[in-house]
């Protein structure tokens, strides 16, 4: 089953989407702004991203900058919970096939993920 974890309020997921609907696969739209992430789920995508959880923040998103919280993390378990309490500040969109992910930016890099 491939996963997209979705915003639709940005276009490179709304293009993403896109990309799904005209590869004409069965796929699932994960709306994380609506249904969080688990500690135990964003450990599972750092791993299928191959990427540890300071590699996939939005440091330009304003919850990034004005939140204290953040400066200084250095241990990847914190930073975890911190994206799980703001799950805004991931790069995204993010698509999940198998053991594997990425994050779609450009979108058309689907196709080469996919195939």
């Amino acid at each position: 089953m491939i996963k997209l974890y979705h915003n639709p309020q940005w276009s490179k997921s709304r293009k993403s989407v896109e990309i799904l609907n005209k590869l004409n696969l069965d796929y699932k739209i994960i709306e994380y702004l609506k249904t969080g992430f688990t500690i135990k789920e964003l450990e599972s995508l750092c791993k299928k991203l191959n990427l540890k959880a300071n590699q996939f923040i939005r440091y330009n998103d304003k919850i990034f900058k004005e939140n204290p919280n953040f400066k200084n993390i250095s241990k990847n378990s914190k930073l975890l919970e911190l994206i799980s309490k703001y799950p805004k500040i991931i790069q995204r969109p993010i698509v999940v096939k198998g053991n594997k992910a990425m994050i779609a930016r450009p979108p058309e890099l689907i196709n080469d993920f996919l195939f």
